[in-house]
């Protein structure tokens, strides 16, 4: 490093000396030269850190300002003068094409991006947090605490840890249920059934809405083409007892308990009935005790076909003078017959009906 001095050289070890301590000195003054530009270079550094750090400070203080300036131009938009009623009837729809509570977030959160007046009433309108969000159960929570004194509405369908959540959500929270749907309650089971049922018979009634399917799969033939065996699962009987005299809509799926007539009580306005054939004597009593009906749908649930003497339809004719919808749907064609013969629906009344057979021209409506 210093350069080799063997003993062949003619020089003096005094001198040998002396040659390395100055080339010791050299390199020490350049090492020192190295390091007063390591440190020129660390202070350029530092001014020009301090120097880009006030650019990004005001850089941020006119972002900031700009962001007020939109926001204020926001104000003179139309959308954003728009009454805080009519915003939430625009979020109403778009939470009904929610997938029935199973998404992570409700489908109308986009929404509430548009501008943050949007947001903030998004975020204080009670209704729009009535819908529990399974996939996100935190959302859940969250949804119970914004939903206020608002009746929930509970959608049990979706995976097995879906139905867990749900039916545990709605257990702790059964005084607060306004709508409850099942979309089979095979899955959910006897025992838990029964147990839901019986929470919501503890508190004061709520229920406004109810929608069950007792089966897994579908009975629809012309739809889906397979037919599947209804489940054996009953409405408790502490369930209907209790004067449900809020509950106003009623969707039913292969119910097969037709004599339970507590389950269609007067204060009804809205029933479905689907894949469930009455008798013609349980259908009569069941319709007589829902004088008010506004909307009736029967897919694949008309009375079973049968000769009608005119002293049975002159007792037992259905006087359904409220009703505004109906809809029918059968396969047989004398099944249409025979509910329209017992049947009287207002003139101004709108009716549809869907029969799937090639002797429709034989139904007499």
């Amino acid at each position: 490093m210093y350069g080799r001095i063997s003993l062949q050289d003619n020089i003096s070890i005094g001198e040998a000396v002396r040659h390395i301590n100055e080339s010791i000195e050299q390199h020490q003054t350049t090492t020192r030269q190295h390091q007063t530009t390591i440190e020129r270079n660390r202070a350029t550094i530092l001014v020009l850190q301090s120097e880009i750090d006030d650019l990004e400070s005001k850089s941020r203080v006119h972002q900031a300002s700009i962001l007020t300036l939109k926001s204020q131009s926001n104000d003179y938009t139309p959308i954003s003068r728009l009454p805080p009623e009519v915003l939430c009837r625009i979020f109403w729809f778009a939470q009904r094409d929610d997938d029935a509570g199973m998404l992570p977030y409700p489908e109308w959160t986009p929404l509430t991006h548009v501008i943050r007046r949007w947001r903030n009433i998004a975020v204080n309108s009670s209704t729009l947090w009535t819908v529990p969000h399974f996939g996100n159960i935190r959302w859940c929570e969250e949804a119970f605490r914004r939903s206020k004194n608002t009746g929930l509405v509970i959608n049990i369908s979706g995976s097995a840890r879906e139905h867990q959540q749900a039916v545990s959500f709605a257990l702790r929270h059964a005084s607060h249920i306004r709508g409850l749907s099942i979309c089979d309650t095979k899955v959910v089971g006897h025992s838990v059934w029964n147990r839901l049922c019986y929470e919501l018979v503890k508190t004061p009634p709520r229920l406004e809405f109810l929608r069950l399917t007792f089966v897994s799969g579908s009975r629809y033939p012309q739809t889906f083409g397979a037919i599947h065996e209804p489940y054996p699962c009953y409405v408790p009987e502490n369930f209907l007892k209790v004067k449900l005299q809020l509950l106003r809509s009623l969707w039913l799926t292969c119910y097969e308990n037709w004599d339970s007539l507590r389950v269609f009580h007067h204060a009804l306005v809205h029933l479905t009935i689907n894949n469930s054939h009455p008798t013609r004597e349980q259908f009569v009593l069941a319709m007589k005790e829902m004088p008010y009906l506004e909307y009736l749908h029967l897919a694949y649930a008309l009375p079973m076909a049968a000769h009608q003497p005119d002293s049975f339809l002159a007792v037992n004719s259905i006087c359904l003078s409220h009703l505004r919808a109906l809809h029918v749907i059968s396969e047989i064609a004398e099944e249409v017959e025979t509910f329209f013969q017992l049947v009287t629906i207002p003139p101004d009344a709108i009716v549809k009906v869907d029969c799937f057979t090639e002797e429709i021209s034989s139904v007499e409506c």
